[in-house]
């Protein structure tokens, strides 16, 4: 729609799987919640505080279970306090119950971002991913052929087999990560030097879910080695609280295009006409297939993530099915190292360039660029090349988090 000012588009926005953006907050199973059958039941803070100041010799008691459960299973732990040593009913002290999805022990509970009381998905978190997108879209243009083949080059050419690096090698890093910076300052440019930035255009609303409630959801951190790594890891659980599968929202997306702030970079001129939504759609989708794509490449070796490699593989289907003015894309907490567009598209550029090694997911000059911009980590000065090297996935079908669909009205 043209306003006094641009375009605004309405959108739509449906999770199609558990959206968890976190507040960089927990709860424990040993002050704030006790798991009951498939719910969690938050403690009534004001009521078991109350008890405590009006019998203190409890408090010795409490402090002491909660030392002795730290290495026990904990989802009964403050049932079993209130019921046995307060000699109360527990549920009196239940301030809200809330559906739990899988099963596994209690741990400190990852809470998400809500805004008085309702679930939200913040415009920050949708503008990031959709920049992503347009990123990524600008750096698989062909026109990026050469500096893209020059970069690789110098990945590939970067390190000796020696362990520590020399001062030459400092040198070739420092260069490439200044090249690869130029290339990414081209995207964010300034439109002159009075005006704003390109992107302080491009304005998002919040998405607020009314009437949804969250869901806690166990998840396993999935390790992720190939086969020529020989040594076990061990699942971690994560318990996460999110937006459940099914939740419906909308928001709009604003891009201003006014004389005071004319936006006159190419790279960014097709989003700024009646059409642009239609534009950025497309280039959100080819985001999110190559992303599939390239998940499937990493877990295809690893028979136990047969169940991730399915749910990749109808996520892919539902793209491909979807009409013109849908979209879907990753949101929040569990995307990997790889969602991300200057990572994905050097792989995408490999492949392009060198389609005998399409099957290595782990070409040298990728594995430069991991070890470049310390993407992973090194144990006992032996580089992990295959990072990242875990999933973060749901108990229940090895479900990914955080994908969401996106319509135009």
């Amino acid at each position: 729609m043209k306003t006094k000012t641009g375009y605004k588009f309405y959108l739509d926005i449906e999770t199609i799987t558990p959206v968890s953006i976190g507040t960089g907050e927990s709860l424990s199973p040993l002050a704030d919640y006790w798991i009951w059958g498939n719910c969690a039941n938050k403690l009534d803070y004001k009521k078991f505080e109350k008890v405590l100041d009006e019998n203190p010799e409890y408090i010795p008691v409490y402090l002491n279970g909660v030392k002795n459960h730290i290495n026990k299973a904990k989802n009964d732990f403050l049932y079993g306090f209130i019921k046995n040593t307060l000699k109360d009913d527990p549920r009196n002290y239940i301030s809200e119950t809330i559906s739990v999805t899988g099963n596994g022990n209690a741990t400190e509970l990852k809470t998400c971002i809500k805004e008085k009381e309702k679930l939200i998905i913040p415009a920050s978190t949708i503008k990031g991913a959709i920049k992503s997108a347009m990123l990524y879209y600008w750096l698989m243009k062909d026109e990026h052929d050469e500096i893209m083949t020059e970069i690789l080059d110098d990945l590939e050419l970067l390190y000796d087999s020696t362990d520590n690096k020399s001062k030459r090698e400092s040198e070739k890093e420092r260069k490439i990560v200044e090249k690869i910076t130029d290339l990414l300052d081209q995207f964010l440019e300034k439109m002159s030097k009075n005006k704003r930035m390109n992107f302080s255009l491009l304005k998002i609303e919040d998405a607020y879910f009314e009437n949804e409630f969250p869901i806690w959801i166990y998840t396993l951190r999935q390790p992720l080695k190939y086969k020529k790594h020989k040594e076990k890891q061990e699942e971690i659980p994560i318990f996460l609280e999110a937006i459940p599968t099914g939740s419906k929202s909308s928001f709009h997306i604003e891009l201003e295009n006014n004389q005071t702030s004319f936006n006159t970079n190419p790279n960014l001129s097709e989003y700024f006409k009646d059409n642009g939504i239609s534009n950025l759609i497309k280039h959100i989708n080819r985001y999110s297939k190559d992303n599939l794509r390239y998940e499937k490449e990493c877990v295809k070796r690893k028979n136990e993530l047969n169940g991730y490699l399915n749910e990749l593989s109808s996520l892919e289907k539902t793209i491909n099915q979807s009409s013109e003015n849908v979209a879907f894309i990753p949101l929040g907490f569990g995307k990997t190292n790889f969602y991300q567009s200057i990572g994905l598209a050097l792989w995408n550029w490999i492949n392009r360039f060198r389609k005998e090694d399409g099957d290595d997911c782990l070409n040298y000059a990728f594995e430069s660029y991991l070890r470049l911009f310390k993407i992973g980590k090194a144990i006992d000065n032996e580089w992990q090349n295959q990072i990242p090297t875990t999933r973060t996935l749901t108990i229940i079908n090895q479900q990914p988090l955080g994908w969401v669909k996106l319509t135009i009205k």
